[in-house]
């Protein structure tokens, strides 16, 4: 894949960025580094491991049935909850 300067500035369209020019070039170089390492991951023999490696490493996955339990409650949900207004867990706002 070519990094270049349309697939950044799509990339900061999307992310709702405001890149400098300097920026977008140190983005470019970034990305351009991350997909060749990503390229290099899928090259490797890594990346396909044996169906069964996992059981010829002695590792056994126990997984919890999937089955439908009534529901606890709101207030057994809600109290976990660091913060409540009374209806909803309140969480810091963010101001990007």
């Amino acid at each position: 894949m070519i990094v270049d300067d349309a697939l950044v500035l799509r990339l900061e369209r999307l992310a709702a960025l405001s890149l400098e020019p300097e920026e977008r070039t140190r983005v470019a170089a970034d990305l351009t580094r991350f997909l060749g390492y990503v390229a290099e991951l899928g090259e490797s023999e890594a990346a396909a491991p044996a169906p069964h490696a996992a059981e010829d490493a002695g590792i056994v996955q126990t997984l919890r049935p999937d089955t439908v339990a009534p529901f606890a409650g709101r207030a057994e949900a809600m109290a976990g909850a660091p913060e409540l207004d009374g209806t909803a867990f309140l969480v810091p706002r963010f101001n990007p």
